[in-house]
Formats: structure tokens, C-alpha cells, sequence
């Protein structure tokens, strides 16, 4: 091989590793440090760095597959099948380019067929307010077991947006992002721990500037051409999961009827749903019956 061959080829082996090398430094950067990848994509008004860590994303985390979910134990396996009823996005939900799903979701057995509840909810629809609400019924009902299911992924039926389950390094990554704070700070665990207390809806550091307000803002409209999510009522923290988010999900003994107590947007309610003869779950009506 003359010299000049030589030196071309060791140019272009040069090239390919060198463009190899930077690929896997981004992917490794959006893995390791997605607050520092969306936060450099945010300075520069560049949108694809958010494209690229949503998509990652959406490919690192799927829906539990179906032979995993009929392994499951019964209770849970029908609270995935109620959700997947229950989550009906808004419209404006269903125009972004993703839908969050929440990361865990509670799930009480009741020895109850939930009569008094529908009562109530056929009642309210007539017009009658003199009823007791659906959260004192709920508390008054007898208790078989209640179970939190964790790393929840259920499989949902919407048209249009990729789905993103939520984690708690995604959630990390998140509020780094959005709250322009120190990252060492982020990865206490017990921090994101307290967050999650809170309900989703709290953030541990309450901006005192306005221009620290503003700059939330601004890194929150990033995302949202993107997602929807919703910030705090109060003017603090956010709702990262799309909503209709399910905050306890009620299964009567015999898994015929389900009460799902929900949040939507600042209000939020209760819907009652039964399963069919054919062994699907429909929703019978939502009722939205509070506000903050």
C-alpha cells in the first residue's frame, strides 16, 4: 500500500472512531446525566436533545408484556385492567407527543359491593347535594387488603402520543432540570423520597426571586412542547404524570365493580366502572367533585 493510501485510511479509521466515540459520549451523557443533556438543549433553544432523551426514554421502559401480567396475583392483575379502562387523557393531553404513565398505583380490596357508592352517584346526577361524599363512604368501607404496586407499567389504549412511565431516576433528572438547582442535591434518595410523599405535587425548593420563578417557566415550556406536564396550583412543584392521575383504586370482593378516586388538572373525583360478561371493564360514569 503506497504512503499516501496509508495515510488516507488511517484518516478515515480515525474519523469513524472518533465519530463513534462522540455517539456513545451523548448516549452515555443521556443516560448518566439527563438534566445536563436537556439543560444543554434548553441554552441553545435547540428542541432535538429533549427528542432524544424522551425517546431513550420510551424505549428503556415498556409496558409489562403479557405473559409477565398473567403471572401476576389476580388483585393486580385486574387493577391493570381497570386502569387501562379508567386513563382516558384529555384531548390537549393527546395532542403532545407523549403521555406520562405514574409510577405506582394503590389498590384496596374491599368486602363491599360498592352499592352505596352508586347509590350516591345516581343521586348526585339527580341533582341531589345533600349526599355524604364519596372519600367518607370510601373511608367507612370494610378493608381486605390494600397494596401498593410499584415499577408500574400497565399497557393503556390511546391513540396518537408514545408512552413514558415514569421512574424514579426519570423523576431525578426531571427536577434537576426544573428546579435549576445544584445536581448533587437531587441524588439524595431521601429527598425524592419526600417528593413522593407530597403526592407528586410538592417541590423542595420554593423559588424566592422572580426571575428564579421565570426561569422555571421557561425550562417547563421547554418540555411541554413536548409532554403536559401540569405545575403545582400553588406555585409550587409539578405534576409530572399525565393526568387523569388514579389516586387509590377500589376493587369490590368478587372484582365485578372498581372505584378509581382520581385527580384531573387542580379538581379531580371518582369513577365507577364494572366488568362486563365478556370479562372487560368499562367505565360507568366519572364525577368530578372537587377543587382546589
Amino acid at each position: 500500500m503506497s504512503p499516501t493510501r496509508l495515510l488516507l485510511y488511517a484518516f478515515a479509521l480515525l474519523t469513524i472512531f472518533g465519530m463513534s466515540t462522540t455517539a456513545a459520549a451523548v448516549r452515555n451523557d443521556e443516560r448518566n446525566n439527563g438534566a445536563s443533556w436537556l439543560a444543554h438543549g434548553f441554552q441553545n433553544n435547540d428542541s432535538e436533545p429533549l427528542r432524544r432523551f424522551l425517546e431513550a426514554w420510551h424505549k428503556r421502559h415498556r409496558a409489562v408484556a403479557d405473559d409477565k401480567r398473567a403471572k401476576k396475583p389476580q388483585l393486580e392483575r385486574e387493577a391493570y385492567a381497570v386502569f387501562r379502562a379508567f386513563f382516558v387523557p384529555s384531548k390537549p393531553d393527546l395532542e403532545k407527543a407523549y403521555v406520562v404513565i405514574q409510577k405506582e398505583l394503590k389498590v384496596t380490596l374491599v368486602d363491599d359491593d360498592f352499592s352505596g357508592l352508586y347509590a350516591r352517584m345516581e343521586n348526585y346526577e339527580n341533582g341531589d347535594m345533600r349526599l355524604s361524599t364519596p372519600s367518607e363512604l370510601l373511608s367507612q368501607l370494610q378493608v381486605i387488603s390494600r397494596v401498593t404496586l410499584h415499577d408500574f407499567r400497565p399497557a393503556v389504549s390511546i391513540e396518537g402520543p408514545k408512552v413514558l412511565y415514569l421512574t424514579r431516576d426519570h423523576l431525578h433528572e426531571l427536577l434537576e432540570f426544573l428546579a435549576v438547582e445544584p445536581k448533587s442535591e437531587f441524588h439524595h434518595v431521601p429527598l425524592v423520597d419526600r417528593y413522593w410523599d407530597l403526592e407528586h405535587g410538592a417541590d423542595p425548593w420554593v423559588p424566592e426571586k422572580d426571575d428564579e420563578l421565570t426561569a422555571r417557566k421557561r425550562r417547563l415550556a421547554y418540555l411541554n412542547s413536548q409532554l403536559n406536564i401540569i405545575p403545582g396550583h400553588f406555585g409550587t412543584g409539578w405534576h409530572f404524570a399525565t393526568h387523569p392521575l388514579a389516586y387509590n383504586l377500589y376493587l369490590n370482593q368478587d372484582r365485578t365493580r372498581a372505584v378509581v378516586a382520581f385527580r384531573q388538572g387542580y379538581g379531580g373525583g371518582e369513577a365507577y366502572l364494572k366488568r362486563t360478561d365478556k370479562g372487560d371493564w368499562v367505565v360507568v360514569a366519572r364525577q368530578h367533585d372537587w377543587m382546589e
